[in-house]
């Protein structure tokens, strides 16, 4: 198509719309890598984060417990130590299977999953048997069972434990990867992008632009020699657009 036969207003609208078109695009584009970056964001807290947390959570319990069976040991009279200890047991219980359904989603974690269930099984076995002889008034029993627990199954569970959170740990920084290279992907796609639709507008606009320049050249140098009595040439210009 011949640019001389169209419209100078039909010209410029076109590279309007190719400027808007450009535009909406880079937007959507922008638009999409954000939301895709917020999910990741939300995956990364509501399964490896918040997996993170929680295991750090029943760390801690199992802290206490180990340090106030000792106490409650030395010292049965003392019930807040007592209270205490059911409390941490059922804080760990009541975190464990928000956890389990998150660390599930991961292959790897399914025999230390159902092994950490064990050894908790007979750690809190063996803490209330513990608390039982204290109870009773056997300090010294209460004491000689709790360390044959601690030595053995205590130190699993926290193994155990420990390997899930390492799991967890690195589930996450895999993922903060491959955030920041999901955004740094989008980032180069809308560079390109950004570019592509200024070069596609810039040559268009240069063209147009050009072409318009061109014919008011020879209008001018037409108009001047007109001004001189210089009359043969005619018709001014082969267009077919305003000018």
């Amino acid at each position: 198509m011949n640019l001389k036969n169209i419209p100078i207003g039909f010209k410029i609208l076109s590279l309007v719309v190719v400027a808007l078109i450009g535009m909406a695009f880079i937007g959507f584009n922008g638009y999409r890598g954000l939301s895709n970056a917020s999910d990741d964001m939300d995956n990364m807290y509501s399964r490896k984060l918040q997996a993170t947390k929680l295991l750090g959570n029943e760390i801690n319990y199992m802290r206490m417990v180990q340090v106030r069976i000792v106490k409650y040991v030395l010292d049965p009279k003392d019930t807040k130590v007592k209270s205490s200890i059911h409390e941490a047991m059922d804080s760990f219980e009541k975190e464990w299977p928000v956890y389990r359904d998150l660390g599930a989603r991961v292959p790897e974690t399914a025999a230390d999953i159902a092994q950490a269930e064990s050894n908790w099984q007979k750690f809190k076995e063996g803490v209330l048997e513990a608390e039982r002889l204290a109870d009773k008034g056997d300090t010294q029993a209460a004491w000689n069972y709790y360390q044959g627990v601690e030595a053995n199954v205590t130190q699993d569970l926290l193994k155990n434990l420990t390997a899930l959170q390492k799991v967890a740990n690195d589930n996450a920084d895999k993922l903060n990867e491959e955030v920041a290279e999901s955004m740094s992907s989008n980032l180069w796609f809308m560079t390109v992008v950004t570019i592509a639709c200024l070069g596609v507008l810039g040559l268009m606009s240069y063209f147009v632009i050009r072409e318009i320049l061109s014919s008011i050249r020879q209008m001018v140098e037409k108009c001047r020699h007109m001004g001189d009595g210089d009359f043969r040439n005619q018709p001014l210009l082969g267009r077919g657009d305003e000018l």
